[in-house]
This record gives structure tokens, sequence and C-alpha cells, in this order.
């Protein structure tokens, strides 16, 4: 008769585990054994700026958000200790006004959005209330809804107090804009690394189940997502990622840095 057994190594001093929380994620293994045995995963690139001057830009902008309720961006990013603001995602209108613009604030660390309606509205605010610790990394969900202004977002895959804008504004959505820009608003720039990168209209608020698959495994949630366009950030100095959406919209980087040392080689998980 056949039996089931377990096995285990003789001399084993190693156990890991892919998944959990903080630690466990973004290029490490974290041994359980006691024995303090980690180890690094390959394949977790990123973008680097310098909190000078680097950006990344769209090729192409679109109408990102369309005749959907929910404006969303969903993003993995390490935001650098420094004494300035971290402008890490911008949309500018026809006259070069930020009309939705995230930053992480320099004193607080916290979250904060700025935007205004296509008619030009002054523009409104709304702050987060969870920080976000410096040289870290973090995924980041927000969602903005169309209709009152309201604030859904989530921190490494935990739902947070939303909350709303200042004021509302006019609507944002049927709208191209001039230009699509991750790490500045056009004036101060994001100092730190950025790799996963979604954003599009969605019909729905995001459930904790999708911003904690978001956490786990980014790149499997952005290919189902239906966002309108996500990157994995894998390729070198100022160079083209491709949208993995598969509608053409390439990020064009203008001075942001990558390597296979700091980075952990060109591929995604």
């Amino acid at each position: 008769m056949i039996t089931k057994q377990s096995f285990t190594p003789t001399g084993q001093v190693i156990k890991v585990r892919p998944m959990g929380l903080g630690s466990n994620r973004r290029g490490t293994l974290v041994d359980e054994s006691g024995n303090g045995h980690n180890a690094t995963i390959v394949g977790c690139p990123a973008l680097t700026f310098d909190g000078a001057n680097d950006k990344a830009r769209v090729y192409t902008p679109w109408d990102w958000i369309g005749s959907a309720r929910y404006a969303t961006i969903a993003c993995w990013l390490y935001h650098s200790a420094d004494a300035t603001d971290g402008f890490f995602w911008s949309e500018f209108n026809g006259g070069g006004t930020s009309q939705i613009k995230l930053e992480i604030a320099a004193t607080t660390h916290l979250l904060q959005l700025y935007a205004r309606g296509v008619s030009g509205d002054v523009e409104k605010i709304w702050s987060g209330g969870s920080a976000l610790t410096e040289d870290a990394w973090h995924s980041v969900v927000i969602q903005i809804d169309s209709t009152d202004s309201d604030i859904h977002y989530w921190i490494d895959g935990v739902a947070q107090v939303g909350g709303a804008l200042s004021g509302s504004i006019s609507a944002f959505g049927a709208d191209v804009p001039n230009a699509i820009e991750f790490g500045t608003d056009g004036t101060s720039f994001f100092a730190g690394r950025i790799n996963y990168i979604g954003i599009g209209g969605l019909a729905a608020v995001l459930t904790d189940a999708d911003a904690e698959e978001f956490h786990n495994s980014p790149a499997a949630w952005l290919a189902g997502s239906g966002l309108g366009s996500w990157w994995p950030c894998t390729d070198g100095s100022s160079a083209t990622m491709l949208d993995q959406s598969g509608n053409n919209r390439s990020l064009a980087g203008t001075g942001v840095s990558w390597g296979v040392a700091t980075n952990f080689g060109d591929s995604y998980v």
C-alpha cells in the first residue's frame, strides 16, 4: 500500500515565504526558521527620481477617466527622506494648469491631493490621515468620486479614512489633458522610486480585497483591473516604459535612472 509522507531535508536551516506584510514583500524573503537567513527576490525593478528634474511622461495623453465615476490611481512608491514635497503624479489641462495632482507632504508625510474641474475651478485640496514612512516601499491606491468629490484610499493594502475634497469641482472627466506625468507637478519634483503604476476610470469603488491583492501581487492585479493603462517600470535610464494594458500608451522617462544592481533585474513579478 502506498502511503503519503512529508519529507524534511536533512540539515534544513531556512524556511521562507514571499507573502505577508511589510518586509515579506518588495524584494525580500523573510527566513521564518529563526536562523536569520533572509533572501532577495530577483525581479523588483523601479525608476529612481532624483528630486531635482526627473520625470516620466505619457507619450500620448488620453481621456483617462472618461465617463466613469471613479478616477483611480494605483502605484508602488518609495519616498526618500528629504525636506521637499514629493509630487509623484499630476495631470495638466490644455492651459498648462494642473487639474489633478498627488503628493507626499514634506513635513507630515501625508498624501495630499489637489484637483480642479475642466472649467477652471479654484483648486480644491484633500489631505489623508495616515503618514507614509520615508525610505520605505508603500502601495497606494486612491479613488476620487466624480459625483461628490469623496476620496477612497488604501495604503499597503489597508483601507484608510477617506474624507472629501475641500469643495466640489466641476466634472473632470471627458477631457483629454495636455500632459500626464509622474515625478513632478511641473514645478516640484519627487525624490524616490516608483515602479508599478496604473491609472484609469472605474465604474465602482474598489474593495479592500482589491487593495490587498494590489499590495500582494501588483502586476497580476493591474492586469485584470480594467484601468486604462499600467506600467511596470523595467527599463533603463531615460527609457521608454511600455504600457502593459494593450492600449500602447508608453511612458517616456526624462533623467530617471535604473540599475540592475540596485533594482534587482529587468523583470517584474
